[in-house]
């Protein structure tokens, strides 16, 4: 069964709609233990640009077409466009970005554009995996990405997985943390370690905790974890 989430036009009509999908609850949602969640961070200093945004999706393959049809063309478009000095999302299928994208930079980028054309084509075979060999293929993916997108000349892409709230509280406080980390992280977000542990292992259960556990991801947590 084709996924209707497996469809550029389909992303393309939620961002001219201007629908939720970077940020917070995709399509306003509620979390169930199915949602899967990203942190995707995508930096330009040139052209202040700082987007650094936590969200879940409602399936792995929700996930999977955000990343492959959103994120990923607008991470790149954001790296290598020298036309545009805001963040914008493209509206248009990942060829034809790639097509705009060689036009306007021939001359040094083609290694770019060759990784970018390699990166779509990874992500479209993961569509016919299950769910759980497709969330391990997305998690493998994120971590080879963030070691080829790492900071060079004040540009970052960044893309994290989790598969729960869980796995985000041990992120983000990782049992062998230090004490000063701690004090520092606990400054940050406003909340004790215990207090922290609360929010992330209760959220599947309370109404309040399911809205207020992304909304500090994005507005107390950031970047920091």
């Amino acid at each position: 069964m084709v996924s209707k989430y497996n469809s550029s036009y389909y992303w393309e009509n939620l961002i001219a709609q201007n629908k939720p999908i970077w940020k917070g609850a995709f399509q306003n949602l509620s979390l169930t233990r199915d949602s899967k969640f990203i942190h995707c961070v995508i930096i330009n200093y040139d052209k202040n640009i700082i987007e650094d945004n936590w969200a879940y999706y409602p399936d792995v393959k929700s996930m999977l077409g955000f990343i492959q049809y959103v994120f990923v063309p607008t991470a790149f478009f954001t790296w290598l466009s020298n036309e545009f000095n805001e963040f914008v999302v493209p509206i248009a299928p990942s060829y034809e970005i790639l097509g705009y994208l060689k036009e306007f930079n021939k001359k040094h980028q083609e290694n770019f554009l060759n990784i970018m054309k390699t990166t779509i084509e990874k992500l479209n075979s993961l569509w016919y995996l299950t769910e759980e060999e497709c969330i391990k293929e997305i998690k493998d993916f994120s971590k080879e990405f963030n070691k080829q997108w790492g900071e060079k000349n004040g540009k970052l892409l960044s893309l994290n997985i989790f598969e729960d709230s869980f796995q985000i509280g041990e992120y983000i406080i990782p049992k062998n943390h230090n004490d000063v980390f701690l004090e520092v992280l606990e400054e940050e977000i406003g909340l004790t370690k215990d207090q922290w542990e609360e929010v992330y292992t209760k959220v599947y259960e309370n109404e309040f905790m399911k809205r207020q556990f992304i909304n500090i991801l994005n507005y107390k947590i950031g970047c920091c974890g």
